[in-house]
């Protein structure tokens, strides 16, 4: 999926119909490849792959979910806009852990 969506030959445009392309239902074989499609093609725009994911239709609060884990992961929590973190309950609370997560990962690697 990586490779497909750094190929220039091959293109989904708007990228938010690649829901239309791998399907809108919410079994996790339509989900998986939506999602990791936005993660390679937005690998370091977190927004740019959420708007598409949401705006895909469909499950789309699913397919976001992921692919804002994915790109979210490569991003880091500097990478997602504040915006998207200032309206969220708790959101010192899940920074926190998010940090503590990253410095966990980083020790053991």
């Amino acid at each position: 999926m990586a490779a497909a969506a750094a190929d220039p030959d091959i293109r989904i445009e708007p990228a938010w119909k690649v829901s239309i392309v791998y399907g809108m239902p919410c079994a996790i074989y339509h989900q998986l490849p939506a999602a990791y499609y936005l993660a390679a093609r937005f690998h370091d725009d977190f927004e740019s792959a959420i708007l598409h994911a949401v705006n895909g239709g469909g499950q789309n609060q699913a397919r976001a979910t992921l692919a804002g884990a994915l790109v979210g992961a490569q991003v880091g929590l500097e990478g997602i806009p504040q915006r998207f973190i200032d309206g969220l309950e708790h959101a010192e609370a899940l920074c926190g852990l998010a940090r503590e997560l990253a410095t966990r990962v980083a020790d053991t690697a």
